[in-house]
């Protein structure tokens, strides 16, 4: 090889290496990372069905697509997409979207959520498969170049649209249409709930059960929920179902919530269960009931009465109802402590009588008596009524009868009629009224009993009887004793206290010096008669 040749290669090799050897160089100092994050939106769970308001579940996947591989820090920046937000979009269709744009944040390569969305699908809406779009958007690195110490970044954004489908499904679907209750404050009532299929699918084996988060509010023995099974369901078929119900006495006059749900199986024959329903129940009032026209005619010694009307306050109806009476001081003694009513409905009185033996040792004034109502309710538990407390009056011992003297003077060895004025001192009708009068020597009686058929409140009448006075007799005052029989307005006979009156005995009229008066007029009628024969044998 000649030198020339040899030159000449020589300078065709350092004419190569001027040329590529820079590039080559440069490309093993800066090398980069390219790729893009590539983010799906899914809806797993895509069944709804009208009438209610639900929450779906979204998630994204992110699979990332990468044009250059490189170290894996640069390699997760050029896939993972940043201040990624979802929003939905259903205006063309009947869904209603009741979630905003949802900020997502961060979403590297894998799945990220769930993301909760709420939609209302409209009563009505017909059941088939709804498209609804999903906008997208999310910055993210696009290229990163290093090398050495330097290292660049190259950012991109992205906007874009999906779309999921929400499936509306043929399925019943159940709605409370009315809520009664008995339940009384206190007490153990029902409740009846009726409830509808409206949905477009027939439930088989359904059954309904309610529970109450209130600790004033049970089902049954004391449990704080109850089911009711009701079997098949057919679309626009109403049900009722009744649960016991009980308030305590803490509980107030409110509504409670009740939530219900429905099981049943499905025309596929798969067991579901329906979104809960929420119903309101009020307690009603605690029974009660009130007394007026509160009379009494207590006086100390006698029998007296104490007598009312009572009238049920409501809210419902009680049955065999009966007052019972209580208290006053160990000198009052009640004949019957319960006086028994018939069913009572709401606003509806009853008048009663309580029949009481005041004795000499009562005191007078007011004294205080404890009022109870037995009854039972509409579930036939007997029941008593809150104590209703009164005071009555206890009136100062007097006697029943007033006895007065109207004609009561006899002669000295004469005889007269005695003349008494008897009144009804007491506060009731006494019927059968027999007075009789006792005598002692020198007076005496040949008829001493009168009778008087009836005497009301106030009323007087006269009685006579036949007296006389012994020859013997002095001219003065003479007791006469007087007691009184006579019949209660309940049919008891009593007799009075004995009451005495005073009969004086006057000197005849004759006593000055004349003849007695019928000596006077048998001497008249003789020597009348004398004349007249005298006469005769005259003539």
């Amino acid at each position: 090889m000649n030198t020339d040749r040899i030159t000449l290669i020589g300078l065709c090799l350092a004419l190569v290496l001027a040329s590529g050897g820079a590039p080559l160089v440069a490309a093993q100092s800066q090398n980069q990372v390219i790729g893009e994050p590539n983010v799906d939106v899914y809806l797993p769970n895509k069944q709804v069905t009208p009438g209610e308001e639900t929450t779906l579940q979204l998630f994204l996947s992110n699979d990332g697509e990468l044009t250059r591989d490189g170290p894996a820090e640069y390699t997760d920046r050029v896939t993972t997409a940043r201040g990624t937000v979802v929003e939905l979009d259903a205006r063309n269709s009947p869904i209603e979207i009741e979630t905003g744009a949802i900020p997502v944040g961060t979403v590297p390569t894998g799945t990220t959520g769930p993301l909760d969305v709420t939609l209302t699908i409209p009563e009505g809406t017909p059941p088939g498969t709804y498209e609804v779009p999903v906008s997208l958007s999310y910055s993210y690195t696009r290229i990163v170049t290093y090398g050495g110490e330097n290292v660049e970044f190259s950012e991109a954004s992205f906007e874009g649209d999906q779309t999921i489908t929400v499936r509306v499904v043929d399925e019943p679907r159940f709605e409370v249409v009315d809520t009664q209750s008995t339940t009384q404050i206190g007490d153990r009532g029902e409740v009846t709930m009726t409830l509808a299929n409206v949905g477009t699918e027939p439930a088989r084996d359904a059954r309904v059960s309610i529970a109450s988060s209130s600790d004033e509010l049970s089902f049954g023995t004391e449990s704080n929920s109850a089911d009711s099974y009701v079997g098949a369901w057919q679309p626009g078929e109403t049900k009722q179902v009744t649960y016991a119900l009980s308030a305590t006495e803490d509980a107030i006059q409110r509504e409670y919530s009740l939530t219900t749900t429905v099981d049943y199986t499905d025309t596929d024959g798969v067991r579901q269960t329906s979104s809960e329903l929420v119903a309101g129940v009020t307690p009603l009032d605690e029974q009660s009931f009130s007394l007026s026209s509160l009379n009494s005619t207590l006086r100390v010694g006698q029998e007296g009465r104490i007598s009312g009307t009572v009238t049920n306050e409501g809210p419902s109806t009680v049955y065999e109802p009966a007052l019972s009476v209580a208290g006053g001081s160990q000198n009052l003694d009640f004949i019957e402590t319960e006086y028994a009513l018939s069913t009572l409905e709401a606003g509806e009185t009853r008048e009663f009588s309580f029949e009481v033996d005041v004795s000499d040792a009562a005191s007078t004034g007011r004294q205080q008596f404890s009022f109870d109502v037995n009854y039972q309710n509409e579930q036939g538990d007997d029941r008593t009524s809150s104590t209703l407390r009164r005071a009555v009056d206890v009136a100062e011992q007097r006697d029943r009868f007033v006895i007065e003297p109207v004609e009561s003077t006899l002669e000295r060895g004469g005889s007269d009629t005695v003349r008494l004025r008897v009144t009804n001192n007491g506060a009731e009708r006494l019927t059968d009224v027999s007075v009789k009068t006792y005598f002692n020597d020198p007076l005496d009686s040949s008829d001493d009993e009168a009778f008087v058929p009836a005497l009301d409140p106030g009323e007087s009448t006269e009685i006579q009887v036949a007296a006389s006075a012994g020859g013997d007799a002095l001219t003065k005052q003479y007791p006469v004793s007087v007691d009184v029989q006579y019949t209660m307005p309940d049919g008891d006979t009593e007799l009075s206290n004995t009451h005495t009156v005073a009969v004086g005995v006057v000197e005849p009229e004759n006593d000055g010096g004349g003849l007695p008066l019928p000596m006077i007029v048998g001497a008249v009628v003789v020597v009348g008669v004398g004349a007249v024969i005298w006469r005769r044998q005259r003539d």
